[in-house]
């Protein structure tokens, strides 16, 4: 199993122990209940794939060369939401419609996300004191634009694999997709049950973050390509 997905299966298991231990909150045929049931079925098809591909010997450079793509999409994403997270500090108020600008793309392909990175390199532009003075990074903008560039190298490279791999990856890719936004979903529902309690919410948001990649280890990977 490639890093990015180890990262979402441990993170859905975080968040499988939590709703488990609070099924008082989320009794059986409730809502998260359902979509948890849902996201268990997913996630036993990707394991088994994932076993089923894996089980077989597979050149070095060819599961490298996923893994540094999953890692440089987990970046790009980092960065786009910090935006997303900056321009809700910023409000309407100083910029019109600023969180309906910069909102994470739906679904989350690898297109839309190096379309939504090149588009707010640009609309950032006008507003980057705004959004440093909410907290973002002096250089928020130039990361954004590397790790669009990083994210493309490693899409490329991943390309140069036979087709039957890159089918096997790409199949695997869409199927933690369909996970992560049923995650997305689960979550937005756990956060309107405890909205009124904040230890609770609290708890959640700890079950339910996402771990980021190496970044040095993969700084000098993306030097070598």
């Amino acid at each position: 199993m490639i890093a990015a997905h180890r990262r979402r299966i441990e993170k859905n298991d975080r968040e499988k122990i939590f709703v488990i231990s609070h099924a008082a909150d989320f009794p059986k045929n409730s809502p998260v209940d359902l979509i948890s049931a849902e996201i268990d079925a997913r996630v036993a098809e990707f394991l088994a794939r994932d076993q089923a591909f894996f089980s077989v010997p597979s050149d070095k450079a060819q599961v490298q060369a996923q893994e540094v793509k999953g890692d440089t999409r987990d970046l790009l994403i980092d960065n786009l939401l910090d935006i997303v997270t900056g321009a809700d500090a910023v409000g309407a108020d100083t910029i019109p419609d600023v969180t309906g600008r910069f909102r994470m793309p739906h679904p989350r392909t690898d297109e839309n996300l190096q379309t939504a990175a090149e588009k707010w390199f640009e609309e950032t532009a006008p507003y980057e004191n705004l959004f440093v003075g909410a907290g973002l990074d002096a250089d928020f903008r130039r990361k954004l634009l590397d790790a669009k560039n990083d994210f493309q190298k490693a899409c490329a490279a991943a390309g140069n694999i036979p087709e039957e791999h890159r089918a096997a990856f790409r199949e695997m890719d869409l199927l933690m997709q369909e996970i992560m936004n049923l995650s997305r979903r689960r979550a937005a529902l756990v956060k309107l049950k405890y909205k009124y309690n904040p230890g609770k919410l609290a708890a959640w948001s700890i079950a339910a973050y996402l771990d980021h990649p190496p970044k040095k280890k993969l700084e000098i990977v993306m030097q070598m390509i």
